[in-house]
C-alpha cells in the first residue's frame, strides 16, 4: 500500500487546474472570435498564460528550483498574454475603419 504525499495532493490539484483553465482558454476564445470581442479574447489570453504556468508549477512541486527561474517564465507568458490583447487590439481598429 503507497502513502500518498503532499506533492501528489499538489500535482493532482495542478492537474485540475490546468484542466479547468484550458477549457477556459478554449470557450472564451471561441466565444470572443465569435463575437468579435475583445474582452473575451483578452480573458481568454489570460487563460492561455496560466494554462502554461500550471506545467511549470507542477514540475516544480516537490523540487528545489530557484524561484527566479519559476518567475522568468512566468513573466515570459504573461507578456506573451500581454502581447495577444495588444494584436487584438490593433486588428479591432482596423475592422473599425474598414466599416467608416
Amino acid at each position: 500500500m503507497s502513502v500518498r504525499t503532499p506533492e501528489d495532493d499538489q500535482r493532482r490539484i495542478l492537474l485540475w487546474v490546468v484542466g479547468l483553465n484550458a477549457a477556459l482558454f478554449v470557450g472564451l476564445g471561441v466565444a470572443g472570435w465569435l463575437a468579435d470581442s475583445s474582452a473575451l479574447l483578452g480573458n481568454a489570453a489570460d487563460n492561455d498564460s496560466d494554462s502554461a504556468v500550471y506545467p511549470i508549477s507542477f514540475l516544480a512541486v516537490g523540487r528545489a528550483w530557484p524561484d527566479l527561474i519559476v518567475g522568468a517564465l512566468g513573466a515570459v507568458v504573461a507578456i506573451k498574454g500581454g502581447l495577444e490583447i495588444l494584436r487584438d487590439a490593433a486588428r479591432t481598429d482596423d475592422n473599425e475603419e474598414a466599416v467608416r
